[in-house]
């Protein structure tokens, strides 16, 4: 009967490894993914950041060497911007919020401000309520639709004066 119990010992710890290794490798998975993503991404809880990648960290003014997992959302955003931050997360986990917001300014901890465009969604992280963000700085890409329409704007007026 010992051997019995050991056997069932074995086969549950074998079994908890194994599904841990298949959880390790989907998020090694999607850290690779992330970490090398054109947009700034970041998965909060209600107080603390859980996963940053690099690219939002250059977004808020953060050194990217910096961990900032388990910071508050006070440690690398500016005031406002951390406030926000708290309100937005509780409304989208209600599922009352919407997820996309346009040209929303970001304030780092520096007081450097970008205006991004954000999406944001429900996710479940490591089995418990959490939002996924990715950011967009909007800045350079409204620059070049200006200069565009400038330059078009010119070209227009040049050949109507001909």
């Amino acid at each position: 009967m010992v051997w019995v119990a050991y056997i069932l010992a074995a086969v549950f710890a074998v079994r908890w490894i194994w599904e841990r290794r298949e959880r390790a490798d989907d998020d090694a998975q999607y850290r690779k993914i992330a970490d090398r993503a054109p947009a700034g991404m970041v998965v909060l809880d209600a107080e603390r950041v859980l996963y940053a990648n690099a690219r939002i960290k250059s977004i808020v003014g953060i050194d990217v060497d910096e961990n900032v997992v388990g910071c508050t959302y006070g440690e690398v955003l500016a005031p406002e911007s951390a406030a926000l931050a708290s309100e937005g997360y509780q409304r989208i986990v209600a599922g009352d919020a919407p997820v996309w917001v346009k040209g929303f300014p970001v304030a780092g901890r520096s007081g450097t401000v970008v205006r991004c465009d954000l999406t944001f969604v429900p996710i479940e992280f490591h089995g418990k309520p959490a939002v996924q963000g990715a950011f967009v700085p909007v800045d350079e890409v409204h620059d070049a639709v200006n200069a565009l329409e400038e330059s078009e704007e010119r070209f227009r007026r040049f050949f109507d004066e001909m």
